[in-house]
């Protein structure tokens, strides 16, 4: 639970964590430095000067894509009790309309259960 959301994933198969990871690596990779302390718990304001660079190079089509590949098994249950299953735009929209700061941390959290071993170095048991 997250600021009164209730969060689930699960993680992406293989072959698509892999092709995401490729275009998060090529958005990110220039900030990743200032980016890597990110938490569901973080500040998000504090983060925009590290994600507006990375944004910048990319289309709006293209962040609205990568978005929903990072957000495709996830479902939340928002502060009114109402569940949104992720996998479609509608439902992003539905779930986070006036609550922007809050799809951040839903992304940061979803990226973290795909990727924190690979940033770790730990391998998943």
């Amino acid at each position: 639970i997250i600021d009164g959301f209730e969060i689930s994933t699960v993680k992406l198969p293989a072959r698509r964590a892999l092709t995401l990871f490729k275009k998060l690596v090529t958005v990110l990779g220039p900030v990743l430095d200032r980016l890597s302390g990110i938490t569901a718990k973080s500040d998000v304001m504090a983060l925009v000067p590290a994600i507006s660079e990375a944004l910048s190079k990319v289309s709006d089509e293209e962040f609205l894509s990568m978005t929903s590949q990072i957000l495709a098994t996830t479902t939340v249950i928002n502060a009114d009790k109402k569940k949104f299953d992720l996998s479609s735009s509608a439902n992003i929209d539905g779930a986070f309309t006036g609550e922007l700061p809050m799809l951040f941390k839903v992304i940061a959290f979803v990226l973290k259960v795909n990727y924190s071993n690979f940033f770790n170095g730990e391998p998943t048991a």
